[in-house]
């Protein structure tokens, strides 16, 4: 039986990939907000948003369960 923290090799392999084209996502949004000369809520919504969401989902698709859920589970 495997340990739920072990990647597969597949996810591995997704979760790497991913990991090599955040710099190339960063730059095409950055780039983006810049030549549209979008204010402060542009720049959010543009370019901190999106990679905020890249981030979760590399981090639930490592496989890992936040800390907080089992807290929020136990107070409830």
């Amino acid at each position: 039986m495997r340990s739920r923290t072990i990647l597969t090799l597949a996810r591995a392999v997704l979760v790497g990939l991913l990991l090599l084209a955040t710099p190339g996502v960063a730059f095409f949004l950055i780039a983006n907000a810049l030549a549209s000369e979008a204010g402060l809520v542009g720049w959010l919504l543009t370019v901190v948003l999106p990679l905020a969401l890249f981030g979760v989902g590399l981090y639930l698709l490592t496989g890992d369960r936040p800390n907080w859920l089992s807290s929020v589970g136990r107070r409830a």
